[in-house]
């Protein structure tokens, strides 16, 4: 999943860019991000709030310490 982020990402138009996404012609595309946010989602009955908890990046060395324990 993209979350649109942001100061006015709440006003992005899914639809609208779901469309243009899938009007691009170039055939296969690739995006690059340095990093991901790592983020927690819950529905207050009004909307859906994110919190913002890490960002983890997607440079550099692997690190495996982390996955090690």
């Amino acid at each position: 999943m993209i979350a649109y982020t942001g100061h006015d990402g709440r006003l992005a138009d899914r639809g609208e860019l779901k469309q243009v996404l899938s009007d691009i012609d170039s055939g296969a595309v690739t995006l690059t991000f340095p990093a991901l946010a790592l983020v927690s989602q819950w529905h207050d009955g009004r909307q859906i709030v994110w919190e913002h908890l890490a960002d983890v990046p997607l440079t550099g060395p692997a690190d495996d310490t982390a996955t090690r324990g």
